[in-house]
């Protein structure tokens, strides 16, 4: 997924390597740097070093490495984990691949899957003011994240009634991290 105006610098071909009840190696294709044409010119727009590496969405503890492989440990066996490789060209756009993989464990099967996740819906999408969550009870009075593309902090809180004023926010695309005790979940949205 990219979030940018026009080509994308996208780290491809993200494949897993080795699951284990506690830990799962990935791998990806190497960003590539892309030409952007102007009116009367082509320029080059380079990749910046480095790939950011997030593990369920949750940018405050990413990392960044130079390789083009990591190894997530300390994972909950017979867990489905959400792992995504994020890079930034010169012009500081941003793209990700994202891969679900679920670690093994005793009565549990290795995959790779996308699970349904419980509905959660954000609407109005695109926004202007304010959003509403549609939501189960689970994620009521729950605390909140917003991060911008490139995964930096705008906004956080705890939500009250069913609703988060981002009328503050500058326009572009966010990322909302809802979390309770249970679980958490991340949806995005447009500011307008």
């Amino acid at each position: 997924m990219c979030i940018r105006d026009s080509y994308a610098p996208v780290p491809s071909a993200v494949k897993v390597n080795i699951v284990s009840d506690n830990s799962v190696s990935i791998s990806w294709t190497p960003a590539q740097k892309w030409i952007m044409k102007g009116v009367n010119k082509t320029y080059d727009v380079n990749i910046k070093p480095g790939y950011k590496i997030v593990k369920n969405y949750d940018f405050l503890n990413s990392k960044t490495v130079t390789d083009t492989s990591y190894t997530f440990t300390g994972l909950k066996s017979c867990t489905e984990y959400t792992f995504s490789i994020v890079t930034t060209d010169s012009l500081e756009n941003a793209c990700f691949s994202t891969i679900k993989v679920k670690t093994t464990g005793t009565g549990c099967d290795i995959a790779v899957e996308e699970k349904r996740e419980q509905a959660v819906t954000i609407y109005p999408n695109p926004a202007t003011g304010i959003i509403f969550l549609d939501a189960p009870d689970v994620f009521s009075g729950c605390d909140y994240i917003i991060t911008d593309r490139i995964g930096t902090v705008v906004m956080n809180g705890k939500i009250i009634g069913n609703s988060i004023d981002v009328s503050a926010l500058q326009e572009g695309i966010y990322f909302v991290k809802l979390v309770s005790d249970e679980r958490s979940v991340v949806r995005s949205f447009v500011k307008l």
